[in-house]
């Protein structure tokens, strides 16, 4: 079956995108109306943008990031490529910038709750696994070393490596710690959310193999952070998160995300 345009105009089967309560993002293509969503209010509040190289992703992205931090939405976005930077100056936001001067200590939690510490373990399995090669990955040693971690006072990565008991895992991992990718990754500061537009920009670490598990830790580590029960609306900018989807485990860490945000 061929449908006829002339017989099945779009206009009559494209909905209309107008919220009372909304912000104006741009026009429908489709019939010239108005796009006007409020993400915090609708049904859903997940926004996908996809499109071309040079269509226009981060200039809607930044509209939308403007108007939602007028409504005092707290802004949180990870930026792999730099794009960001001056715009969150120019709204008086905070920069974080991650390079080997400029880390995060991966073991950091807020609580210490059973749940939370299990659900970090996980997290950082999957993180660990992207510098693992598979045939030496093994989850069950993994798994012992880092419950033995949180369970003493001394959570870096030098009393981690010890924990693995000269596993043949612990070479890959200590690259993180003494090797070529030190400091990023084994450095003492922790996860902090105070501003109310951050912006982390991880584009020092260049096109190299630190960026994507740098996206998919910072993303698990605010994940833990603001999954918390608050009144406060935020919204959580992830630029090209599709490169992380490679990854099976991530990919279903990020669609567990998005299912419960």
């Amino acid at each position: 079956f061929q449908a006829n345009s002339a017989a099945y105009p779009i206009t009559n089967v494209t909905k209309q995108i107008v919220y009372p309560d909304g912000i104006f993002l741009g026009i429908n293509a489709y019939h010239d109306t108005l796009v006007v969503i409020n993400p915090v209010t609708v049904r859903n509040s997940n926004v996908n943008m996809m499109g071309v190289y040079g269509a226009g992703k981060s200039v809607t992205a930044k509209a939308l990031a403007i108007r939602m931090d007028m409504r005092g939405t707290q802004m949180i976005i990870i930026g792999p490529e730099g794009e960001y930077i001056e715009f969150a100056k120019s709204l008086g936001g905070e920069v974080i910038q991650f390079s080997r001067n400029n880390g995060i200590n991966p073991f950091s939690m807020q609580t210490d709750t059973q749940e939370d510490v299990l659900d970090h373990i996980s997290i950082l399995k999957t993180f660990f696994k992207f510098f693992i090669p598979p045939a030496k990955y093994d989850s069950a040693v993994l798994d012992h070393a880092l419950i033995s971690l949180y369970k003493s006072k001394e959570r870096n990565f030098d009393t981690f490596l010890e924990k693995l008991n000269k596993s043949p895992m612990a070479e890959y991992l200590n690259v993180l710690n003494t090797g070529s990718l030190q400091g990023v990754f084994n450095a003492k500061r922790e996860l902090s959310l105070d501003n109310d537009l951050i912006v982390f920009d991880i584009s020092p670490l260049g096109d190299t193999e630190k960026k994507a598990p740098a996206m998919y830790l910072l993303t698990s580590l605010i994940w833990q952070l603001v999954n918390k029960k608050s009144d406060k609306k935020r919204m959580l900018f992830i630029d090209e998160a599709h490169k992380l989807l490679v990854d099976r485990e991530v990919a279903i860490f990020y669609r567990e995300m998005v299912k419960q945000a």
